[in-house]
């Protein structure tokens, strides 16, 4: 499709029903092939559970419930930090329980095989190192409504850098290039922003 459609709900008793009625209105099955095994790529940049800062696990349940029949295998990515190890991220949030109630593959991207992409006419990155499977499947993004210090706010593009080799802080910067250049090489399906609670100030991490 040659443009985006934005849809934005008020979540009301039930987050997860929330999700699926902001999927539906944004036409979701447009943008995913039947059977397609898909990647549902949360923000876990940060081990404790603080909404506002990391992605809520009733918004990626809503996500997988929404699509569950539609596709065909469903993993739960991310990938470590420097100083952050994912695994812990997701105990904190309880995503490695949501994983098991609905038979999600987690996988630790930091542990997979990578390859080496290039990205003609690029800003930041001529080549960039990513995950295979993320190649061969397709990626919904689940990032969270929050700013960034390094920038201002960067919607649903700054999540991937989630999915790059453990040592990405070092492209903060030339944040904006890289971005632009990531998002081509991985560019997501499909995009569910976790706005029920919302950061700002010296985010990712901290602020208000």
């Amino acid at each position: 499709m040659s443009s985006s459609t934005v849809s934005l709900v008020t979540v009301g008793d039930d987050v997860r029903l929330a999700v699926r009625e902001a999927m539906e209105a944004a036409n979701w099955r447009s943008y995913l092939t039947p059977g397609a095994d898909v990647c549902l790529k949360p923000n876990l940049g940060w081990d404790r559970f603080l909404p506002g800062a990391v992605t809520s696990p009733w918004v990626v349940e809503g996500v997988v419930q929404t699509i569950r029949e539609h596709v065909g295998r469903l993993y739960l990515v991310e990938a470590d930090q420097a100083l952050v190890r994912c695994e812990l991220a997701l105990r904190q949030t309880r995503l490695d329980d949501l994983a098991r109630r609905y038979d999600l593959q987690w996988v630790n991207l930091s542990r997979e095989p990578f390859t080496s992409v290039e990205v003609p006419d690029a800003r930041a990155l001529p080549t960039v190192r990513v995950p295979e499977l993320l190649l061969r499947t397709e990626m919904i993004t689940l990032p969270v409504m929050k700013t960034h210090n390094k920038s201002t706010i960067t919607g649903a593009l700054k999540n991937q850098c989630g999915c790059l080799p453990q040592d990405r802080h070092r492209y903060h910067g030339v944040l904006s290039g890289a971005l632009a250049d990531l998002n081509r090489v991985l560019r997501p399906r499909f995009a569910v922003m976790d706005a029920t609670v919302c950061l700002e100030g010296n985010a990712p991490k901290s602020g208000r």
